[in-house]
């Protein structure tokens, strides 16, 4: 697949405030065959939609909230063309420069999924059939979102302005149908109401990003965009060739990379929605920052958690992203880098910091002097390292680390999660571990 032109995802847009009134849907027919596969949870989101209705006709959230489950719900095709058109004509008259799209999924894509899934169970053992009759049940349950919806690889790129939003993806089998807003909508409320969030251990809501007024069109451009590039992302994550052991395909080697994929994704689906809560975001930033080696060996933590080195990144995606959608994309990532920098201004003994460096002990004795971004790239591991009760011995400098800084971590450091997923996403080529040709170096 890869180097070619994948079509796995086909994005379309059916339907925006000029044409909306003729009811253009007729390509959702396109999942007719998938029917089968809806209409469980119908009468459960019919009955959620009419409690949402009654008690808050007037609010935006309670609205999104109806039309992604019936979208995802209805049983028919003929029943889905019904909510979609609904949905735009509640849309339209509160957001009026919405559009609706299908991006529909080859199935293709699922296959090499379930061929990866079926080859692990079968690897070692005969496979055994799970207690519901499916042959191969491993690990299913983990990559579901590959069956129905895609709903994390679409969450991310509807909360790439968290904590505001700006889409919302109703996932069905064979597709996604993609409200886009055309605008931002408020993402949070200045108080929430329920009572639990008390006792939340965070430090208030996340601040909302300082932007500059986005054309309409920018965002359907952005859907475009993410689009294509999960394409080439998909290509080379399920490319067989990239899992050679021994000159043999491995499936647990595939599996395992495609997993990793996918909590990395659901892992900035949490940081982007999970707005009241710092210190969970920051732990799933950990453990985003922690998995990307595993996908791309050079992204190691001094590369990902380092200022200067996101600098580097940021610039490449300055320059590979169209300018249109950087404005939809970006922010969120220049307010990590941001964060790092002011991370950087929290070692406040000044008898360790001058002239933008730190003097810390050195591991063969002595003490030597390191530039503090890349003291507060050592400072943030240590941190990260209590995450697991530093199951390891801390050297001299790791504890002179924590003294010399006052400790204080910037919300948005979280989103550097989203930094680097971006740059995946941007240069998915970075996924292939296959053999890479020689650049010749001849005259």
């Amino acid at each position: 697949m890869h180097g070619e032109n994948p079509k796995l995802f086909i994005p379309a847009k059916l339907a925006d405030k000029d044409n909306a009134h003729k009811s253009p849907y007729s390509r959702l027919h396109r999942l007719k065959n998938y029917e089968r596969f809806h209409g469980q949870g119908w009468k459960v989101a019919l009955d959620v939609h009419g409690r949402l209705a009654a008690k808050h006709p007037d609010q935006v959230s309670a609205l999104l909230a109806s039309i992604s489950m019936l979208t995802t719900a209805a049983p028919t095709t003929a029943k889905l063309i019904e909510v979609v058109n609904d949905a735009m004509g509640q849309i339209l008259p509160q957001l009026g420069s919405a559009s609706v799209h299908l991006i529909e999924v080859d199935p293709a894509l699922s296959h090499r999924y379930s061929i990866f899934q079926a080859l692990l169970q079968a690897e070692d053992l005969p496979p055994e059939a799970t207690d519901d009759g499916r042959a191969f049940g491993s690990a299913s349950g983990l990559l579901h979102e590959t069956v129905v919806g895609f709903d994390s690889y679409f969450s991310c790129l509807a909360t790439s302005l968290s904590p505001d939003l700006w889409a919302v993806p109703a996932g069905r089998v064979g597709g996604i149908i993609l409200y886009v807003f055309g605008g931002l909508v408020e993402g949070q409320k200045s108080h929430t109401l329920d009572p639990i969030r008390l006792l939340s251990p965070g430090h208030g809501a996340t601040a909302a990003l300082p932007l500059t007024e986005i054309p309409p069109e920018s965002y359907a451009a952005a859907v475009r965009w993410w689009t294509g590039q999960l394409n080439r992302v998909f290509s080379y994550i399920t490319e067989p060739a990239n899992y050679l052991k021994d000159g043999l395909f491995s499936p647990q080697m595939a599996f395992e990379k495609v997993l990793t994929l996918e909590q990395l994704f659901r892992n900035c689906q949490s940081i982007a929605t999970n707005t009241r809560d710092q210190h969970a975001r920051r732990i799933v930033m950990f453990n985003s920052l922690d998995s990307l080696p595993g996908l791309v060996p050079s992204m190691k933590w001094e590369v990902a958690a380092n200022a200067s080195r996101s600098e580097v990144a940021l610039a490449r995606l300055e320059e590979a992203i169209p300018a249109e959608i950087q404005p939809v994309l970006l922010p969120r990532a220049r307010s990590a880098i941001a964060a790092l920098r002011e991370l950087e201004g929290g070692f406040f003994q000044k008898s360790r910091v001058a002239h933008a460096a730190i003097q810390l002990p050195h591991k063969g004795g002595g003490d030597t002097r390191i530039p503090l971004g890349t003291a507060a790239t050592e400072w943030l591991r240590v941190i990260r390292n209590s995450q697991h009760g530093f199951d390891k011995e801390q050297t001299p400098r790791d504890r002179a680390l924590l003294t010399a800084h006052d400790g204080h971590i910037p919300a948005a450091i979280a989103d550097l999660a989203w930094l680097h997923l971006l740059n995946i996403v941007t240069f998915p080529e970075k996924l292939f571990r296959g053999p890479r040709p020689k650049v010749s170096t001849a005259p």
